[in-house]
């Protein structure tokens, strides 16, 4: 199908210190290359700048990874400009990972990194090049418009005319708050893009998330952010990993098998985890049948709904871990950073956020972690979950397994029951309310808190037979 293409105008955001410096280092080397491949344009080289800024956001991290293929689609030689944004230190990049196959990362260098946050502007960018600009049209239409057909009744809200960015003070709050230049970076871009009204959404990836400037968008400046003239507050599924392993677990336990077998065919997008899925629950079931098994199981499942997991396991790690890791204000330890492919320091507030890092980690890291804060929550953690755990992270190269299908599994639940269920029921109810998601939580304007909780809790309920506990965020 050819694409056609209505012109518009197709904004880049870029630092104006770094565009400065970017303008005059392009200048230079066109005197040099005035024809041929090694002269630059303006346009690539700023897209590359603020493709990074905004894949950061969404990954908060200073390091992004970018395909070669979406590169190279747009601009042949691409490799030419990134060695030149290397050798003009304006991008650091981190290596190929030959392990995980991932590919190079980068971040931006800015010039003047120790000028006062408040100097900093933004300039929006509009690409010369009418093809260069049709390329653009088409990468961001034919990701938006995937995103339309599965979840139009969400990214309908998603533009200026419904979501409105109290800015001025959102940017006074920005440069008074203690962040580093990395978080007020982000902080800043987040809110630029939305005061220009660029919106950015997707619904693609192994996740099947719905990702949009929103679900990028800091906590902390959730405040300034409303439904034009309503306040917004939104509904969290508390503890949502554990509650939908939890779910699983339940359906097992209680022969729950048609609903497992929707599971498989309707939550899960690809072939490979929907088949490690199936043959997980062939070695599970079996084994739920044994008495001591679904014991085992049962205590698990109830310690999910009757409890805080997250407080539970900070209180059954030993003296020992925790002298290590507390420190003066919080506790502190080191953790893997996959964007960066090492272990940084990280430090929490409380115990609970803590043991929810490590609850995290026990879902992505592999099953042969020998991290003495892992092995403690294996053991709080009852064997037949292990071992339910381990098997959905087993690798085959063969059969295109790896140890992150497990947590890429329950977020496929997961967003098949917040997108696809029960913010669309919510939608057909209440048409003309504002409806948004983030990934395990439900946005409505106040008013309509009461009505979106009775929806998740009841879907939830019928769903996993299993009573999930909601809980309200006023922004």
């Amino acid at each position: 199908m050819k694409y056609i293409y209505n012109e518009k105008p197709i904004f880049l955001l870029i630092d104006n210190f770094l565009f400065e410096a970017l303008e005059g280092l392009i200048e230079k080397n066109n005197q040099l290359h005035p024809k041929g491949k090694f002269k630059l344009k303006m346009d690539f080289a700023v897209y590359i700048l603020d493709t990074i800024s905004r894949k950061s956001t969404q990954k908060k991290s200073k390091y992004v990874r970018l395909k070669a293929k979406y590169l190279k689609d747009l601009q042949g030689n691409y490799n030419f400009y990134i060695d030149f944004l290397l050798q003009s230190k304006l991008l650091k990049r981190l290596p190929y990972n030959v392990n995980t196959s991932k590919c190079f990362g980068y971040r931006i260098i800015y010039p003047k990194p120790n000028l006062p946050a408040r100097k900093r502007r933004f300039i929006k960018y509009e690409p010369l090049s009418f093809t260069f600009k049709k390329k653009l049209a088409k990468h961001f239409d034919n990701r938006k418009s995937t995103a339309d057909k599965s979840t139009g009744h969400l990214t309908k809200w998603l533009n200026s005319d419904f979501i409105s960015l109290d800015y001025d003070s959102a940017i006074d709050y920005i440069h008074n708050s203690k962040l580093t230049n990395n978080q007020l970076y982000h902080r800043r871009y987040l809110c630029e893009i939305l005061k220009e009204d660029i919106w950015y959404y997707s619904r693609e990836g192994k996740d099947n998330r719905l990702h949009s400037n929103l679900t990028s968008f800091p906590w902390d400046l959730k405040p300034f952010l409303s439904n034009k003239v309503k306040k917004l507050i939104s509904q969290d599924l508390k503890s949502s990993q554990p509650f939908l392993l939890a779910g699983l677990l339940n359906l097992i336990v209680n022969k729950e098998y048609e609903k497992l077998e929707y599971i498989l065919n309707n939550m899960i997008v690809d072939k490979v985890r929907k088949s490690k899925l199936e043959s997980t629950l062939s070695i599970m079931i079996p084994k739920s049948l044994e008495p001591s098994t679904s014991k085992e199981l049962i205590e698990f499942i109830k310690l999910i709904e009757k409890t805080d997991i997250y407080d539970y396991i900070g209180s059954q790690f030993s003296d020992k871990l925790l002298k290590n890791v507390k420190v003066k204000d919080g506790f502190e330890d080191l953790f893997y950073n996959e964007n960066l492919g090492y272990k940084v320091k990280t430090k929490f507030n409380d115990l609970r956020d803590y043991a929810k890092r490590v609850m995290l980690e026990y879902m992505y890291c592999s099953p042969k972690s020998s991290e003495a804060r892992y092995k403690e929550l294996r053991a709080v953690f009852p064997n037949t979950l292990n071992e339910f755990v381990d098997t959905l992270k087993e690798t085959n190269i063969k059969l295109g397994y790896t140890k992150n299908d497990f947590a890429i599994i329950l977020q496929n639940i997961e967003s098949y029951v917040f997108l696809d269920v029960v913010s669309k029921e919510f939608s057909v109810k209440y048409p003309n309310t504002f409806v948004a998601t983030i990934h395990d939580s439900l946005i409505v304007p106040i008013g309509f808190e009461n009505k979106v909780k009775r929806l998740l809790k009841n879907n939830l309920f019928n769903i996993f037979k299993l009573n999930a506990t909601v809980k309200n965020d006023v922004w």
